[in-house]
């Protein structure tokens, strides 16, 4: 039952509020916090510091792939309020409204996505083997599923803002979610652990393409 009303708290205050806040004060902090071999991984890839956020007590800082033509690759590193490991993402943006997301956290799959926030969680990676299948991760959305590169218009906040609200649109949109998060909390994010974009199944993951 506890679990079922964090999940509804948690839901509701990010679709009540779902915007991010620019954090300038947390910038040396994230920056300092970066692990030397993510360092030298995302100065060979020429990624480089773009900004700190805050969104609801966690810090995000974010860095920014160097090129002229998309799609948009983005790094992030996530502090969570309370302490906690730190998260590391990589983003990529083919538009402002598919992205893919590979990441280390625990949490991920917790609920539910719709088509088009696609992600793939690998908790106890290393910064080359979660860019290596982030890559191929992109090749295979591109190739497999038909999805088209085009430029994003959207500032990353209001990106940021659209991207909470559709998810958590989508996860109350599901009949019985609460009752359903219970499982997904407990049992079903755990299989989809170390489960690359490949090897999911695209339509039972994450619905139809609209």
């Amino acid at each position: 039952m506890n679990i079922a009303i964090s999940l509804r708290r948690s839901v509701r205050l990010m679709l009540s509020s779902p915007d991010a806040q620019e954090d300038s004060a947390s910038s040396g902090e994230l920056i300092g916090r970066l692990p030397d071999p993510h360092r030298a991984l995302l100065e060979s890839e020429a990624f480089r510091f773009s900004k700190a956020y805050s969104f609801h007590g966690t810090k995000l800082g974010l860095w920014l792939q160097i090129s002229p033509d998309p799609p948009l690759r983005l790094f992030s590193l996530l502090k969570p309020q309370g302490g906690g490991a730190l998260v590391y993402e990589f983003i990529t943006a083919f538009s402002d409204d598919v992205i893919l997301t590979t990441t280390t956290t625990r949490s991920a799959f917790v609920f539910p996505r719709p088509f088009g926030s696609f992600l793939q969680s690998f908790p106890n990676c290393s910064p080359e083997s979660l860019w290596t299948a982030h890559l191929r991760g992109e090749k295979h959305i591109i190739s497999a599923l038909g999805i088209s590169v085009k430029e994003c218009r959207l500032p990353f906040l209001e990106a940021f803002k659209q991207d909470v609200i559709r998810k958590m649109s989508h996860v109350v949109s599901l009949p019985f979610w609460i009752v359903r998060g219970v499982y997904w909390y407990l049992v079903k994010r755990f299989f989809l652990h170390n489960k690359p974009i490949w090897r999911q199944n695209i339509r039972v993951m994450y619905g139809k393409r609209s």
